[in-house]
């Protein structure tokens, strides 16, 4: 199971340490690094990682700050820190581990161990649906039954026939729970179920437009146009 790493870390040092651990892991496709908590936002939207290792000493508990504002669903979280004094808030913050650096590259085996578990179980649960909360209530989305996602702002709009469903969650994270296999990029504000796709018109300007049963149309990003087309089984 691939998993993607973020570190955040105010110390160069254990940074550069724990990301060249982190590389000689073969189950561990991507590791960003980050200095605090202001880049740490753009990682998370850009690297859309499995697990994020936060130092436990930021200023102002600003490593607990994140790990509560995490977006669903959420990756999973390991401090580190050079004592075990933040050993309590980092568990009842439901940090998957705690580490202390200099981080040991057996203690890290053990941390990724119980990463890939977890994220075993949460792609089981996962399956075929996508969970959303309406009124306060958590429903059950059948993939399949999903016609198109739309960015808006800092949460995503998912359309299932006349209904609309409002998540928190970014599209990176979304392409990758709902899969490739049914679903393609075809806007970076656009995530379209291929079955629905009824009809493609491309334009001079090479972008286009995407039209899917029912007549909505819209546009597609010249930089997804052969991705959408090879889905399709569309000649170049």
């Amino acid at each position: 199971m691939p998993i993607r790493a973020l570190v955040v870390s105010r110390n160069a040092e254990t940074a550069a340490e724990l990301t060249a651990l982190l590389r000689t892991d073969p189950d561990v496709d991507a590791v960003e690094c980050c200095g605090d908590c202001s880049g740490a936002g753009p990682a998370l939207a850009r690297a859309a990682p499995d697990l994020v290792f936060l130092d436990a000493q930021l200023p102002d508990d600003a490593g607990f700050a994140l790990a509560a504002s995490l977006p669903e669903p959420a990756p999973l979280v390991v401090f580190v820190s050079a004592d075990d004094a933040h050993a309590r808030l980092a568990f009842d913050a439901n940090a998957l581990d705690y580490l202390l650096r200099p981080v040991q590259a057996q203690r890290l085996h053990v941390a990724l161990a119980r990463a890939r578990a977890q994220l075993a179980c949460r792609d089981a649960r996962r399956g075929e649906r996508v969970l959303v909360k309406v009124n306060g209530l958590v429903r059950l989305l059948n993939r399949a039954d999903i016609d198109w996602v739309e960015s808006a702002g800092n949460y995503l709009k998912l359309y299932v026939g006349p209904v609309s469903y409002l998540v928190r969650r970014t599209m990176s994270q979304m392409e990758r729970d709902l899969g490739t296999d049914r679903f393609v990029r075809i806007h970076r504000s656009h995530l379209v179920n291929i079955a629905r796709i009824d009809e493609l018109h491309p334009t001079v300007d090479g972008d286009g437009i995407v039209v899917l049963r029912g007549g909505v149309r819209l546009a597609m990003s010249r930089g997804y146009r052969e991705r959408v087309q090879q889905c399709l089984g569309h000649p170049r």
